[in-house]
């Protein structure tokens, strides 16, 4: 019944210990959490703000693509309304009052096409039209223009020139689309006695390049001091086209169709529509800070990292909420194996003391146990310092040549008393095995293997130590009868704390670092450790040493 209570007491001790853990460990999930969703609010925020900048740029860019189509619209209106008052100017306005209509001849002969003025760049014009509005005769001169073009040309001035009301003249631009062809007519009107005659130059939209392009070129759409060293096509694209679809002028191939404004000319009958286009290239000079990119990709690969970070603080903290458990029940553990073997002493010490052993066998069986348990308490607080010694990198070796065979022999004399009802047996090798090792960390590594032999084998078992020599290494084995180690846990038993699930089901106590210290001592003498099946059953725990040099 005590034994059954002693060896429940540490696993409410470490039951203890596992609240404890939890105690610190979800603390620390819950900071991890909330740091988590900071990070993700700190970076929704920054792209919220990213995202509100570049729509702020967004709307002042398209703002000044207003303001420059608005400007376009005004100056290229008293552009084209000096062209056609250039064109019309001699024939019509500046002859005396007309009491029937001029020949067509006579516009399209006009001096214009000849004086050297700002419109030189629209060339010789060679077709024309003259509609009689009352009458609806329609007279057409040239080869380049049709009697359909031409009607068509018609039907858009008179439409213009309906809604300009009785005014004694008036002139304007107006541009058609017949079928693949875009026409731009000037028109100007005349009022004769019992009629009213509209006189109409045609040509290609190509000749209004240099007036259409005028505004633009002569950075006459924002002001002065926004784009002050910047060429005006750097900043601005034009393009100017017909309801039909026709295109009438396009300052590049490419528009910047992101930020756009479209204003219609007035003077051309609302036939012509202009649209200004902000390259996003200028954005550094038109917005303070520059159009912003998408920070979208930088923020989530941060993201991905401080997750990242934060998954190895979480693991790094499970790991660290294990250790502790395993601290926790390794203290435990080690108390409960410190305070049965100094019971005993004490128990055996007062027998002594008070003079119940009366007999010198009786006094021999006392002292007899407290050499036992005092090798006991020797060897478990030296697996407990090596342990610490090896966890901390300052586990050193004292080398030297040894007869292991020798060494195996005594190491089993005196583990003999800590055996109980197990009988230990040593096969040694024919010939003289030499090993450079450290004494008094060999004989841990043998006292541990057979403890752990002892310890998990059925009782008044045989325990066998074998030592032989192959191939240039000592191979040490240690065979017990006892139910074995599954294949799939032998790695895992070598770790600190760690126990097979039949040894944590039967219940037996431990430090569960014995073959963790067995391990590292083996390490640094450059050997290797491993686990098989013994011949007759049980498990065979297998330890090979290089062999000394000469």
């Amino acid at each position: 019944m005590n034994g059954v209570s002693r060896r429940e007491r540490p696993r409410s001790g470490e039951h203890r210990a596992r609240w404890r853990g939890k105690r610190w460990f979800q603390p620390s999930i819950s900071l991890l959490v909330v740091g988590c969703v900071v990070l993700v609010a700190v970076a929704y925020q920054a792209h919220g703000a990213v995202r509100s900048h570049r729509a702020t740029a967004d709307r002042l860019l398209t703002d000044y693509a207003r303001v420059a189509a608005w400007n376009y619209r005004h100056e290229a209106e008293r552009e084209l309304s000096a062209l056609v008052e250039h064109l019309f100017h001699d024939a019509l306005h500046d002859a005396p009052a007309y009491r029937e209509a001029p020949p067509t001849s006579l516009i399209l002969h006009a001096p214009h096409t000849e004086a050297a003025c700002q419109f030189t760049d629209l060339g010789a014009v060679s077709d024309a039209a003259r509609y009689f509005l009352r009458g609806g005769e329609v007279e057409v001169i040239g080869a380049g223009i049709s009697a359909f073009e031409a009607a068509v040309a018609g039907e858009a001035i008179f439409e213009r020139v309906r809604h300009e009301g009785h005014l004694p003249a008036r002139e304007g631009l107006v541009g058609v689309t017949t079928g693949d062809r875009a026409i731009v007519a000037a028109y100007s009107r005349l009022t004769v006695p019992g009629d009213t005659v509209v006189y109409a130059l045609f040509f290609e939209p190509a000749a209004l390049e240099g007036t259409l392009r005028r505004p633009l070129d002569e950075g006459r759409l924002l002001p002065e001091p926004l784009v002050a060293g910047l060429p005006p096509d750097q900043v601005l694209s034009l393009q100017v086209s017909l309801p039909g679809g026709g295109e009438v002028f396009r300052s590049f191939d490419v528009f910047p169709d992101e930020y756009m404004a479209t204003e219609v000319l007035s003077g051309s009958g609302g036939t012509f529509s202009a649209s200004v286009g902000v390259w996003p290239s200028a954005a550094d000079r038109l917005v303070i800070g520059g159009l912003p990119r998408s920070r979208l990709p930088v923020l989530l690969a941060l993201l991905a990292l401080a997750t990242g970070l934060l998954s190895v603080a979480f693991l790094q903290l499970r790991r660290e909420h294990e250790l502790a458990a395993m601290r926790a029940s390794f203290v435990s553990s080690v108390s409960h194996e410190l305070r049965t073997p100094l019971a005993l002493q004490r128990v055996f010490l007062d027998t002594l003391r008070l003079g119940r052993a009366d007999t010198e066998e009786g006094r021999a069986w006392a002292l007899g146990n407290i050499d036992r348990e005092t090798h006991r308490l020797t060897h478990l607080v030296e697996n407990v310092l090596r342990f610490g010694q090896a966890g901390e990198g300052r586990l050193e070796l004292d080398r030297m040549r040894t007869d292991l065979a020798e060494e195996i022999a005594r190491a089993l004399t005196d583990y003999e008393p800590l055996a109980a009802d197990a009988e230990l047996r040593f096969q040694g090798c024919r010939e003289t095995v030499i090993a450079s090792v450290d004494r008094d960390g060999f004989r841990q590594v043998l006292f541990n293997l057979v403890e752990n032999a002892v310890k998990y084998g059925p009782p008044e078992q045989t325990v066998t130590v074998s030592l032989a020599g192959a191939r240039g290494r000592a191979v040490i084995t240690v065979d017990d009868e006892g139910p074995g180690v599954p294949a799939e846990e032998r790695a895992r038993i070598w770790e600190a704390f760690e126990r097979t699930e039949g040894a944590r089901r039967s219940g037996r106590g431990g430090s569960g670092i014995g073959l963790s210290v067995v391990r590292d001592l083996v390490a640094l003498h450059g050997g290797g450790v491993a686990i098989e099946d013994a011949p007759g059953g049980g498990a065979r725990f297998r330890v090979e040493l290089p062999l000394a040099d000469g």
